[in-house]
C-alpha cells in the first residue's frame, strides 16, 4: 500500500501515540501493583491517613507525615505508652525473638568460654592447635576433633592430624592411652 507523505506521517504519529499509551498503561498497572503490595502490610495513620509500614521495632508508631503517634497493632491514635497496658503489646513475640537471638548467641559464647576455662584449669581439656578452642579428650581416645574449626589433632603431641593412619600407628602416637 502506498501512502502519500502527509498520510504516512499521520500514521507514524498515531502508531507512536498508541505505543506510548500502551507503555503508560503498563506503567500505571505496575504502580497500582506496587501500591497494593505496600498497602498489604501498611497501616493508615488515624490522623492524616498516610500509609505507614513497620520494618522492625515496637508498635508505637510516629507518622512521618503528621508527626503524631498511633498503635501499629490496632491503628488507634495514642499519646504515650499507657495504651500498651491492655490488649495491645509494645513488642510482638516475633520482634522479641528477633532481638533475643543475638543476646542468646552472646550468652552461649560466654557460657562456653567459662566452661572452657574451667576445663583447661582442671587439666581435662586441651587448647586446639589451630584455633585455640578448648577441647576435651573423650575416654582414652587421643584422636580429637574440634567442632569450631573442623580439624583433627592428637591429644598426646598436640599437633594437627591430616591422615589418622599415618599419625596413629606403630611409628606414631598411640591412639588410645589412659588419662594422666
Amino acid at each position: 500500500m502506498i501512502v502519500g507523505n502527509g498520510n504516512f506521517l499521520f500514521l507514524t504519529q498515531e502508531r507512536q501515540k498508541s505505543a506510548r499509551t500502551k507503555g503508560d498503561i503498563q506503567k500505571l498497572m505496575d504502580e497500582v501493583c506496587t501500591i497494593k503490595e505496600i498497602l498489604k502490610d501498611a497501616k493508615q495513620c488515624p490522623h492524616c491517613k498516610m500509609a505507614i509500614s513497620k520494618i522492625e521495632g515496637c508498635n508505637k508508631m510516629t507518622c512521618w507525615n503528621c508527626g503524631r503517634f498511633f498503635c501499629y497493632q490496632c491503628s488507634a491514635a495514642i499519646s504515650g505508652y499507657d495504651h500498651f497496658n491492655g490488649d495491645c503489646v509494645i513488642f510482638d513475640e516475633a520482634e522479641i525473638d528477633r532481638w533475643q537471638m543475638p543476646m542468646n548467641r552472646r550468652l552461649h559464647r560466654m557460657v562456653v568460654g567459662q566452661a572452657q576455662v574451667a576445663l583447661l584449669a582442671r587439666g581435662h581439656a586441651y587448647p586446639y592447635p589451630t584455633c585455640g578452642q578448648a577441647i576435651r579428650k573423650i575416654g582414652n581416645n587421643n584422636h580429637l576433633y574440634c567442632w569450631s574449626c573442623n580439624q583433627h589433632c592428637c591429644a598426646l603431641c598436640r599437633t594437627s592430624v591430616q591422615k589418622m593412619s599415618q599419625h596413629f600407628g606403630p611409628t606414631g602416637c598411640k591412639q588410645h592411652t589412659e588419662n594422666p
